[in-house]
């Protein structure tokens, strides 16, 4: 019974000391994750355009505290996706920047300006940038955001 307790209590040390380094290996893998949906998101909007043959317009939400934006045809508004990635999703980001609050994707493959766009989360930041030929990239994880 004493080897039982011993075993127990060693099993509990061990799990306090690696517990808050696999919660922020876990936050970290999240915010990863959440900058390449949006990078995915961002050439999925070139080829949304080119594929709808009308300009695609991407939104940043406008609520305050709201971590979205919003994939739409530009003429006509209909949504094509919308996006959280705030509290309550599986990414819970703390908030997303954008450089610019609209960019238009056109059927050219070209969209109206570049983007950097920034993710934070609890454990850190991630950027995502987009030139107007439509290259994007998630920088590292130690790169600062432009």
């Amino acid at each position: 019974m004493l080897e039982l307790i011993v075993v127990l209590a060693m099993v509990g040390i061990v799990v306090a000391i690696i517990g808050p380094r696999a919660s922020r290996a876990v936050q970290r893998a999240r915010l990863d994750r959440a900058a390449s949906i949006v990078a995915n998101d961002l050439e999925s909007a070139f080829a949304l355009a080119a594929r709808q043959r009308k300009p695609v317009r991407l939104t940043r939400g406008t609520a305050t505290g709201t971590v979205q934006y919003t994939l739409a045809v530009r003429s006509t508004g209909t949504a094509l996706l919308t996006r959280h990635l705030g509290r309550g999703t599986e990414f819970s980001l703390t908030s997303i920047a954008f450089s610019q609050n609209v960019i238009d994707f056109f059927p050219t493959g070209r969209s109206s300006q570049p983007l950097n766009v920034t993710l934070t989360a609890t454990t850190g930041t991630r950027c995502v940038t987009m030139t107007r030929a439509g290259f994007v990239r998630v920088l590292p994880a130690t790169s600062a955001c432009n």
